[in-house]
């Protein structure tokens, strides 16, 4: 026979993200509204990010003067080995010149690898959301200053899918995880206030039972498109 459980429940969301900037700088633009629903990548915030632009424009600059030395050098050993065939320079010339090469293509590497770190660089300007749900409160504007890993600029909290939370005894933690093996018992939240029951499945029991109280924590997963719950 089926066994039925009663129990009171806490609705949590699975993912509840505060929002950081991975830089210091200065807010330029806020591209959403507090309470606003988002997607997972849609953009935020826009940072200032003057600095980085002229620092990438700068590192372009010497990659293009580099790879132009690197053209001369490559045809400096083509040269030097058009000669060394006609006898008129020694072998020692066509290695300096391939040492020339091979340094030239090393500093035209380096310089490719500073460009994609100041693109990484200037791609934190634009703070974009981590996950899809809701954003709460706004806590900086354009204009405010902003410190790298340290302001909070917004809480996005996922709200559908979104999980209820509640605690079953300890007697009952091995039918809970036969039915978490089954693929999830359903689990049936009603709201206190009588606005409605949802069905949902069983998606986690905790590997830990509480000693003072003998309880068990277990989680429930609910479809939530009308944020009900």
């Amino acid at each position: 026979m089926a066994v039925q459980l009663k129990t009171t429940g806490t609705v949590t969301p699975l993912t509840s993200v505060d929002v950081r900037s991975q830089v210091s700088s200065t807010v330029r633009q806020v591209h959403f509204k507090e309470g606003q629903f988002v997607k997972a990548g849609q953009l935020l915030f826009t940072l200032d990010a003057r600095a980085d632009q002229a620092n990438i424009a700068k590192v372009r600059a010497q990659q293009a003067k580099d790879a132009a030395s690197l053209s001369d050098a490559q045809r400096q050993l083509a040269r030097a080995r058009q000669l060394l065939a006609q006898n008129f320079v020694s072998q020692g010339a066509v290695d300096t010149a391939q040492a020339q090469v091979d340094a030239a293509t090393a500093t035209v590497a380096a310089d490719k690898a500073a460009v994609d770190a100041s693109q990484v660089a200037l791609s934190y300007a634009h703070i974009v959301a981590p996950n899809s749900g809701r954003a709460g409160q706004v806590t900086v504007f354009a204009g405010s200053a902003v410190l790298a890993s340290q302001t909070p600029l917004v809480t996005i909290t996922q709200l559908d899918p979104i999980g209820v939370a509640f605690s079953i005894a300890q007697r009952h933690l091995a039918d809970a995880l036969e039915a978490l093996k089954a693929g999830g018992a359903v689990v049936t939240a009603t709201l206190a206030d009588g606005g409605g029951s949802f069905n949902g499945r069983l998606k986690f029991v905790d590997n830990l039972v509480d000693a003072n109280s003998g309880a068990v924590k277990v989680k429930a997963m609910f479809a939530n498109p009308q944020n009900r719950l």
